[in-house]
């Protein structure tokens, strides 16, 4: 007689699914709340590095408009503008440069908006700053934060008005002091967030941390909101852009956090339970088979 025809043996088939099919509802359960909880932790992992780029992009933004204030309120730079003279300007800018040891730019224009001297590696960025509209606002009174499209990155330009404070305040130029959002800036950054980061502008990818032939999956990702998904080199990244905050600019801080982690521990649960439930499965199986014969 075999063991399905008896009572017992009915009994022994019938426990031993009801214990496969409870393991696999407890797998799908815990895998599910697993991957769910990777998930949030991936989440807060990525939004957590988007606060520390903007902080730190923030602190450096600060510390040239404080430096950009200073610089313009010297009195020897007041005294050479007052010459009219572009060497004499130039010649007084050049010592502020290791007060700003990381500035890409530093630009000075006359009350007409003429470029009166420029420091750095920028000068090109710097003629082409004079005929934006933050040079006009200084010139008015206003400070104003820009951003600009190069081809290593987006410089960001802190212009402030250069005034003489008579009875009358009278504007003699402007001073900008920019830095560049760059290659390096963005391997800083990820060395601090363990995220990586690329800085976009204008539908283009200026500068990243990760392989230049991505670019175009990247870009696609600089007019989206909220954390989206990206396949680069077989790996799947979660992406967060973060608007840069010079509005209208279209300027774009991207920040990436590799699922690989995530996919590897969530596997290596899986795993574990499958292994788990398996021999909890063969064991209750045993047992049943032993008390059936």
């Amino acid at each position: 007689m075999t063991m399905i025809s008896s009572l017992r043996g009915r009994i022994f088939l019938a426990s031993a699914l009801l214990a496969v099919l409870t393991c696999g509802v407890a797998l799908f359960v815990v895998n599910r709340r697993v991957t769910n909880e990777g998930e949030r932790s991936l989440q807060r992992e990525i939004l957590v590095s988007g606060a520390i780029v903007d902080q730190l992009r923030t602190s450096r933004t600060e510390t040239y408009t404080i430096t950009a204030r200073l610089i313009a309120d010297s009195p020897t730079l007041k005294a050479a503008m007052s010459t009219d003279d572009p060497p004499t300007v130039q010649g007084n800018i050049q010592k502020y440069g290791p007060l700003l040891n990381s500035a890409n730019l530093l630009l000075v224009t006359d009350a007409k908006g003429r470029v009166m001297a420029t420091t750095g590696d920028a000068s090109a960025a710097g003629r082409l700053l004079a005929g934006q509209p933050a040079v006009k606002n200084a010139l008015a009174g206003r400070e104003t934060i820009s951003l600009l499209p190069r081809p290593n990155g987006i410089l960001q330009v802190v212009t402030v008005p250069i005034s003489l404070f008579l009875t009358q305040p009278q504007i003699l130029g402007t001073l900008s002091a920019g830095f560049l959002l760059d290659d390096r800036l963005a391997a800083q950054l990820k060395e601090n967030t363990g995220s990586d980061v690329a800085f976009g502008m204008d539908g283009q990818i200026l500068a990243t941390t990760l392989p230049r032939d991505d670019d175009p999956v990247l870009a696609a990702h600089l007019a989206t909101t909220g954390v989206s998904t990206a396949a680069i080199h077989g790996d799947q990244y979660a992406v967060l852009p973060r608007p840069l905050e010079t509005a209208g600019t279209g300027a774009v801080a991207l920040i990436l956090r590799s699922r690989a982690d995530l996919l590897q521990s969530v596997q290596a649960i899986q795993t574990g339970l499958a292994v788990t439930a398996v021999v909890a499965v063969l064991l209750a199986t045993l047992l049943r088979l032993d008390e059936a014969w």
